[in-house]
């Protein structure tokens, strides 16, 4: 049997609020359990994830539970991910991951985040996430090696190989 994921939301805080956004659908909300920080520990101790996803909202916002989790994931040998919008990005930040997935909404994100972080896309562990239907619009400059695309049914696939939590603060 296949382990499960542990999806971790950070924070509901965003930069940009999407409505196609993932973790506002019924779905998705309720299937997510909220757990203090010591709670969400213990999950990862005693459950045999076999990964560990930061996501939000924005889960840049919150560093300190970005270096937490990510610390507690390297203690028990996990792979970590990490879900964010780019806009914080920094080179010590993506060092910390096996892998992040940059959600890509406007052309002017990946202006900012090319500005903000030069050099970015040689980094092995970035791939950037444009919703399928804006493909082309928002990222046509960009090489088809560093694009994911996704559909909103994506959102609905992971249910059985994944517990979500929101971080009760």
């Amino acid at each position: 049997m296949r382990k499960k994921t542990l999806r971790i939301i950070l924070t509901q805080e965003c930069h940009y609020y999407c409505n196609y956004c993932c973790n506002k659908l019924p779905e998705v909300q309720e299937k997510i359990w909220f757990k203090s920080e010591k709670e969400i520990a213990d999950m990862i101790r005693s459950k045999g994830y076999s990964a560990i996803c930061l996501t939000g909202g924005e889960p840049l916002l919150e560093p300190q539970y970005v270096g937490y989790f990510s610390a507690m994931a390297k203690d028990y040998n996990m792979p970590i991910y990490l879900y964010t919008d780019g806009l914080l990005l920094s080179k010590e930040c993506i060092k910390m991951f096996d892998g992040i997935n940059i959600g890509i909404h406007k052309k002017n994100q990946i202006r900012m985040i090319l500005k903000n972080m030069p050099g970015i896309l040689t980094y092995k562990n970035i791939r950037l996430r444009v919703e399928d239907t804006g493909r082309y619009e928002l990222a046509n400059n960009i090489p088809d090696e560093y694009i994911k695309t996704w559909t909103m049914n994506n959102c609905n696939n992971s249910f059985e190989y994944e517990d979500f939590v929101e971080l009760k603060q």
